[in-house]
């Protein structure tokens, strides 16, 4: 697999961290199929000494060489957690592969990182998104976050935001970042909280699922540079 020529590729071991939960992307448009907001499960902790098994993973930018690969993960994750996804499994699956290099080739202000495994297979991914219109560059997204069952509660999730949160720091202009989270999910909420992102709103019956299932979203965001308390009200 090609390497990201922009930053080194961040390396860690199971163990260092607990389980992340759900995560969630924010405030993509309605037509950018890939998302709107993406979340797991929570896994359970990894038990004590669970480190010793010598198997490291590391967190990078995807490449147009990753696209089969990331794209099986993604179809996953719409399979497997419909109510944590904008994008529906039935649309996505006929995506062209190409339409999907193309995504993730859109530049260098919108990017998807992965967490490999030491076999080298994907098992975790989140997108970033900034705004392309002048007023609104200061502003970013997560998106599709998203971590393999077999993989939760190895600190993926959290590794995943922490580096998409030192690339989006690179990025000129660039003042805070936002995402959506179900507002049942403790674990990611628990997670963002950690981070530095605080819940500024609800949107009630953000999704759908069927006639009188609808999911609630909570508004987070995280400034990257000090703000007042006041600017969030």
């Amino acid at each position: 697999m090609a390497a990201d020529t922009r930053r080194r590729p961040v390396y860690w071991r199971r163990g260092d961290f607990a389980a992340t939960g759900q995560e969630s992307g924010l405030g993509l448009p309605k037509s950018f199929v890939m998302d709107d907001p993406s979340g797991i499960e929570a896994g359970a902790s990894v038990s004590p000494g669970a480190d010793k098994e010598a198997d490291a993973m590391w967190i990078r930018k995807l490449q147009v060489e990753d696209a089969e690969s990331y794209w099986r993960l993604r179809l996953d994750a719409l399979r497997r957690y419909p109510q944590a996804f904008g994008a529906d499994y039935e649309d996505a699956k006929h995506t062209p592969i190409e339409e999907v290099r193309g995504r993730i080739a859109d530049g260098t202000d919108n990017f998807i990182l992965g967490a490999f495994a030491d076999t080298g297979a994907i098992v975790g991914m989140v997108g970033f998104r900034r705004e392309p219109y002048r007023k609104m560059r200061h502003k970013g997204m997560v998106w599709g976050m998203y971590v393999d069952p077999a993989s939760q509660g190895q600190g993926a999730g959290r590794r995943l935001m922490e580096e998409l949160m030192a690339r989006a720091r690179e990025m000129p202009g660039l003042e805070h970042i936002g995402l959506y989270v179900v507002d049942t999910n403790r674990s990611a909420k628990s997670l963002y909280l950690s981070l530095g992102f605080v819940t500024y709103g609800v949107e009630r019956n953000a999704m759908k699922l069927d006639e009188g299932t609808y999911v609630h979203e909570e508004l987070m965001v995280r400034f990257l540079e000090r703000r007042s308390p006041n600017e969030l009200t």
